[in-house]
Formats: C-alpha cells, sequence, structure tokens
C-alpha cells in the first residue's frame, strides 16, 4: 500500500511563490549575480552564451558558457507568464518585470 503524499503545508508555507521558478532561473542564467554589482543599471540577454550588462562603463557584453538556448527559453516562458504575456513567433519580444 502507497502512502498519501502530506499536502498539510500550502506553497507559501513551503517558500514557494508565484516567482520561485523564475527568481531560480533568474540565478542559473547570471542575471541575479550581475544585477546585485554595484553599479549595474541594466542586464539585457539577447542570445545564448552572452549576457550584455550596462555598467559604469557602460553596455558590457560578457561570455556566458552555460547559458544556453534550453536555459533562455525556460527564462523568457516563466517571465512572459509571470507577466502575463504570451511568448510565440509572432510575438518574441516583451518588456517584463523582474521580481
Amino acid at each position: 500500500m502507497t502512502q498519501e503524499p502530506d499536502h498539510s503545508q500550502d506553497a507559501e508555507e513551503q517558500g514557494l511563490t508565484e516567482d520561485t521558478l523564475v527568481l531560480d532561473f533568474l540565478a542559473q542564467a547570471g542575471v541575479t549575480e550581475r544585477l546585485n554589482r554595484p553599479g549595474t543599471q541594466d542586464v539585457a540577454i539577447n542570445r545564448p552564451f552572452e549576457i550584455w550588462v550596462d555598467g559604469p562603463e557602460g553596455w558590457v557584453r560578457e561570455d556566458a558558457p552555460w547559458l544556453t538556448y534550453s536555459l533562455c527559453w525556460r527564462l523568457a516562458n516563466a517571465l512572459c507568464a509571470l507577466n502575463y504575456r504570451v511568448l510565440a513567433p509572432h510575438s518574441p519580444i516583451h518588456t517584463v518585470e523582474l521580481p
């Protein structure tokens, strides 16, 4: 006989919120670390394997070998869902707010 999972705690009590997934993807992509740098104004991802950071010296391109197409796609979809946007071939670019 299998035991039923314990659902006595809801998502909030477990530390899960509507932006938990997005925050994790932002960390995996390297965005969180760059936004926490002193002087960073903005971060942009336009394609896999690179991140652009707007800091004290203006926009600077950084190599990001971990930033695969798959991770970019997951991050973009999660950000669009959080911001009530639809990511589709006919509307691939969106401005979104980060959590």
